[in-house]
């Protein structure tokens, strides 16, 4: 069994370049991508098809590329050159904009296109491990390339689900949250979400502006961490013990203690016998009593950590067996010293940084942070400016880069080492590449007896296929005990005890089928011929159209003397109605030769791309084909590979040149009209049903 010819790269990349006015060539050993002209061009450049890792780099790259022209608008990038005040920002916005640009084009892409996911999913598992093997160690690269290497992963697992990225994301946030802090981080990854929504270049670039703001804000971010940090430190280290009754910190403009008008601070309700004195200064810490047998304070306690802090995070639980705290936010109620049971119940704080699979998720950024060092804000707000500057590495592949890379070198060896074959390049290639699309604007007016005939004809089809579908979808499977339906011997099985009486009845799904009916519109097929094939493909397509489970779409072939040209007659999401109308038009023109390998690369084009589990051809032809020898290596190829099926009708005499084109169990024919119901149901049937 041969590779599926939907993998066949030159029809992949045809496929996909259908509608972008894309020329795809395949010369040379250099891959590129650049206008030519009034179009773009794409180059794969010469190499071994059976090496599959150089396939699937080919695959991607022209995916990748293709996004690129389809989706991008240049004008944006264009209009950031312009506008920007220095060289230095237009170098980190072009960096962080071409992230943000390729997450939102792969994203599209992979809604559009049939197998685009899986790979551009391959090619970024690649572009991991290609980085991963200059950079093994993550927390070896610069602080400012930690932060770019944070934007790049991050982009790309959460607009696109890359799961390649996960395990370094996570390696990178722990990174840079012990480096930057919380806040920092979280900050970021707040903008960073915005890749999510991505729907346009200019939503690329406003992400773009929102990050350049968000690092120059990272400076004071960090700045305020450490001194909120340095405070809660300087409070620690101030008090000889902690008071678990009062605290207060006159700075951020929390309530001291309740009785910090007065010199007295009682620590133990009748216990504190001494008059101990609270702490009146501005930090706010209040002094326990050095003699209160249960009090969190207690200066002989060897555990004493005490932390007041803002974050609210209460430890200092010294000599009462349950103590925790749970004055840590108000700042201004009693403990009870003679308490053992006393709770955290008013502790509202986050009482540790969660790392699970989502990375740091706490809400409270400083709680449990272990403070930054002058030297780390310091080296913080470094590469910061680096990054502004410009002057930051980015430590990521960009995709087309190193694609065309990687296949510039894989040509150079193969043509090096003999293991290009032109063949690999020919046909296919030189086909794909030639196809020229055009379209017929329709006519009404001569569609009046296409849709007479087609009516008369298809009503036949359609009755019996809707009755063929209804009995292939129901299907009795087993008996049960309950139900509506009984079977037909019930009262002597309940007689014998068996009360399972009842039909169970499970409707099964049909398989989901594409249709592409290729059209022989050349000279030989015109006036009766011409008005039977017309017929027989309305007919075929009204016949169908009922049919939820299927799509179709029709293209002609031959309709000029030019054998690369193919008209578009229905598009899979267009009716039966727009086809006749556009099938009345094609009846006028004159028509020229039989190119048919030209209309079936077509209609692989064309099919390749369907998310449909069935992918079927209809070849419509009242004969002999130009380069039969190749169509008939084709129409093999096609029958012994996985994914695509192929079928013929033969007009008027064409039964002894059609059956052995594409086998005797795969064509029929049709000599009249009167054949057309008969015919038509006869090859729907071993379509929709084999």
């Amino acid at each position: 069994m041969y590779q599926s010819i939907l993998n066949s790269l030159p029809l992949y990349i045809g496929a996909i370049s259908n509608d972008l006015n894309v020329d795809v060539t395949f010369s040379g050993s250099g891959a590129y991508c650049a206008p030519v002209g009034s179009k773009w061009q794409i180059n794969i450049p010469l190499f071994d098809v059976d090496n599959a890792e150089a396939r699937a780099a080919a695959y991607a790259y022209a995916l990748h590329e293709c996004g690129h022209i389809n989706y991008t608008n240049f004008a944006v990038l264009k209009d950031l050159i312009n506008t920007q005040k220095s060289k230095s920002e237009i170098s980190l916005k072009k960096r962080i904009s071409n992230i943000f640009e390729d997450t939102y084009i792969e994203r599209e892409l992979s809604k559009e296109y049939a197998g685009a996911y899986k790979r551009l999913s391959e090619m970024r598992t690649w572009l991991q491990d290609e980085d991963e093997k200059k950079n093994p160690d993550a927390s070896n690269l610069p602080l400012s390339s930690q932060i770019l290497n944070f934007i790049y992963t991050y982009s790309f697992f959460a607009a696109n689900n890359y799961t390649c990225y996960k395990a370094l994301l996570d390696e990178n946030e722990v990174l840079l949250v012990e480096q930057l802090g919380n806040d920092a981080v979280l900050e970021l990854k707040s903008v960073l979400n915005g890749v999510k929504q991505l729907a346009s270049s200019q939503d690329c670039m406003d992400l773009t502006d929102r990050v350049y703001d968000i690092l120059e804000k990272l400076k004071d971010v960090i700045r305020d961490q450490q001194q909120q940090q340095q405070q809660q430190q300087d409070q620690q280290g101030g008090n000889d013990s902690e008071d678990d009754t009062a605290q207060g910190d006159s700075d951020s403009g929390d309530s001291q203690d309740d009785d910090s008008n007065s010199d007295d601070s009682q620590s133990g309700g009748d216990n504190s016998q001494n008059n101990d004195q609270g702490d009146d200064s501005q930090s706010g810490d209040s002094q326990g009593d050095d003699n209160s047998q249960d009090d969190q304070g207690d200066d002989n306690s060897q555990d004493d950590q005490g932390d007041d802090s803002q974050s609210g995070d209460s430890q200092g639980d010294d000599n009462s067996q349950d103590d925790q705290g749970d004055d840590s936010q108000s700042g201004n109620s009693q403990g009870d010293d003679n308490s053992q049971d006393k709770n955290a119940d008013n502790n509202n704080s986050s009482d540790s940084t969660n790392m699970g699979d989502q990375g740091y998720k706490s809400d409270d950024s400083t709680a449990n942070q272990k403070p930054l060092t002058q030297e780390q804000v310091d080296d913080a707000i470094d590469a910061l400016n680096d990054i502004i500057s410009g002057n930051a590495e980015l430590p990521n592949s960009d995709a087309g880069d190193a694609l065309a890379e990687k296949l510039g070198k894989q040509s150079e060896d193969d043509q090096a080492s003999g293991k290009v074959k032109a063949s690999d390049y020919t046909t296919d290639s030189k086909v794909n590449s030639a196809i020229t699309y055009r379209s017929l604007k329709g006519n009404s007016l001569g569609a009046k007896t296409l849709h007479r005939i087609a009516d008369t004809q298809s009503v036949f089809v359609r009755q019996r296929l809707q009755g063929l579908i209804a009995a292939k979808q129901r299907k009795v499977v087993s008996r049960k005990s309950a139900g509506k339906r009984m079977i037909g011997n019930a009262g002597t099985r309940m007689a014998q005890g068996d009360y399972k009486v009842f039909r169970q009845e499970l409707t099964r799904k049909l398989t989901n089928t594409a249709i592409t009916i290729l059209l022989d519109d050349s000279g030989s097929m015109k006036n009766e011929k011409g008005q039977v094939a017309a017929s027989a493909t309305l007919a075929l397509i009204k016949a169908l159209e009922p049919i939820n489970f299927v799509s179709t779409s029709v293209e002609t072939f031959g309709t000029e003397s030019s054998s690369n040209i193919v008209y578009k007659v229905k598009d899979f999401n267009e009716s039966a109605n727009q086809c006749a109308d556009r099938l009345s038009e094609h009846l006028a023109y004159g028509g020229g030769y039989t190119p048919l390998l030209t209309g079936l690369w077509s209609g692989l084009r064309s099919i390749s791309q369907r998310k449909e589990a069935r992918k079927i051809l209809i070849v419509i032809t009242d004969g002999e084909p130009d380069q039969r020898t190749q169509c008939t290596e084709l129409i093999n190829r096609i029958r012994t590979s996985d994914g695509v099926e192929v079928f013929g009708i033969g007009i008027g005499d064409a039964n002894t040149l059609v059956k052995p084109l594409f086998g005797e169990q795969y064509a029929v024919s049709i000599k009249k009209i009167d054949q057309l119901a008969s015919e038509i149901f006869k090859l729907s049937e071993q379509i929709l049903f084999s």
